[in-house]
């Protein structure tokens, strides 16, 4: 079966689709709230060296 460029672009749109549809799962099985809280820790927690601020 040679379909050339077809083929090519079919399976470009079919990875894209598979791309989409679990990207869209991840982020609906996201807990954004606590991400949000460890985002927040790590920056307060973290040290700025001494040679920046002077």
């Amino acid at each position: 079966m040679h379909i050339g460029g077809k083929g090519l672009w079919l399976g470009i749109i079919c990875a894209l689709i598979v791309q989409v549809i679990a990207f869209f799962a991840i982020t609906l099985k996201t807990n954004w709230e606590r991400e949000a809280t460890k985002a927040t820790e790590r920056v307060f927690e973290s040290k700025v060296p001494k040679e920046i601020i002077l």
